[in-house]
């Protein structure tokens, strides 16, 4: 797989973290499965070959369609050839962006064209450079973010707080400095990012453990625990297997590293 990534312009960036082009190597056609871990980010994708990919259940996917937040590990399977634009948003880009209830998006995927009319995948489909896509995809972000600005500034704290503050205070404490309820906390939440405030801090938490443990393979599974504040090793394994369906051993032993590519 061939793989490509950019960082978007400066305004772009509270709301989406990278542009990914992910390309087949041949023209094979021998299936290619791809493991999707839980990773706190929803997202949206381009196919530019229509009919390349599979869903959970072998249906085919859109050519241009939105993903919510994964709390859940899953498989993806490539059936030909395929060059795909992924946009990784961050974890509250469908509201951001769309205006969207990111709980109706949450394990699941929508085609765009049903839930906006837009002719942005006949403009995508106009051009085979990822760059000039990219560009495309830029402004037309831009257009629909202007119409929908609103408390962008109280979840974009709330969102960093729980992907880097791992303690059993966190929540506590990030009530008392926006000065809200947890009710009022996990309103906001359920609305921005589709998931529970303890929901999205555990997937947060496995995230920067398993980047860790990525590039700290040798690094005992104890240290990694007591690093990311799980209360033992067993607890830091059953969360690890849980979000990415393998053990933290099983994922050094691999010979690639797994991330959602598409979904």
């Amino acid at each position: 797989m061939n793989h490509l990534q950019l960082l978007p312009r400066a305004e772009l960036h509270p709301y989406i973290c990278s542009f990914i082009n992910i390309r087949s190597r041949d023209h094979s056609d021998h299936p290619q499965s791809f493991r999707i871990v839980a990773d706190g980010n929803p997202g949206l994708v381009f196919q530019e070959n229509e009919n390349s990919f599979l869903g959970n259940t072998e249906e085919i996917l859109p050519k241009l369609f939105l993903h919510g937040l994964a709390t859940q590990y899953a498989d993806k399977t490539a059936i030909s050839c395929y060059n795909n634009l992924i946009v990784c948003f961050q974890p509250y880009g469908l509201k951001g962006i769309f205006g969207l209830d990111a709980s109706e998006f949450t394990n699941t995927y929508t085609d765009l064209n049903v839930i906006l009319k837009t002719d942005l995948q006949e403009s995508l489909s106009e051009t085979h450079s990822f760059y000039d896509k990219v560009k495309i995809l830029s402004e037309f972000f831009l257009s629909r973010i202007a119409e929908n600005k609103q408390n962008q500034a109280k979840i974009q704290f709330i969102a960093k707080t729980l992907k880097t503050d791992h303690t059993v205070t966190c929540l506590k404490n990030l009530c008392l400095e926006l000065k809200i309820s947890e009710r009022s906390l996990e309103r906001i939440m359920q609305s921005y990012i589709g998931v529970s405030p303890k929901q999205f801090s555990r997937i947060s938490r496995f995230q920067s453990a398993l980047n860790f443990l990525y590039h700290q393979p040798i690094c005992r599974l104890s240290d990694v625990a007591y690093t990311f504040n799980y209360s033992d090793q067993s607890h830091y394994i059953r969360e690890f297997r849980e979000f990415s369906g393998l053990t933290p051993k099983q994922f050094v032993k691999q010979a690639s590293p797994i991330q959602n590519l598409i979904a």
